[in-house]
């Protein structure tokens, strides 16, 4: 008996930052997709929501020169990543101290 081939599993969309990452560089579509050898469709599908692959995670990360980590986080809030790698756990208590002085946490609604 022949068993059918399964059809390879569809990658999850992760939400990612890309074009906020693009407009941060103030790069555009067209330029972004030259800039790593995309179509320019793919790019397209990117800022609808779709997730790049793997290949196409190492070459944004390149361009923007943050980790494929950073991709899916606001570039805004990126550089607090950078602020607690490598702490200690006496110097994170500190940095959260001050943050929440100088910025108290507002109550849900």
């Amino acid at each position: 008996m022949i068993q059918a081939m399964a059809k390879p599993a569809k990658q999850p969309n992760r939400p990612h930052f890309i074009e906020q990452w693009a407009a941060r560089r103030a790069v555009s579509m067209a330029e972004l997709a030259r800039a790593i050898g995309a179509d320019k469709s793919l790019v397209t599908r990117w800022y609808k929501g779709s997730s790049p692959t793997r290949p196409y995670q190492v070459k944004l990360a390149e361009f923007f020169g943050c980790s494929i980590e950073a991709l899916f986080r606001d570039p805004d809030e990126d550089w607090i990543q950078g602020v607690l790698a490598g702490r200690t756990q006496g110097e994170r208590a500190r940095i959260r101290a001050m943050l929440e002085a100088a910025f108290p946490i507002k109550p849900q609604r």
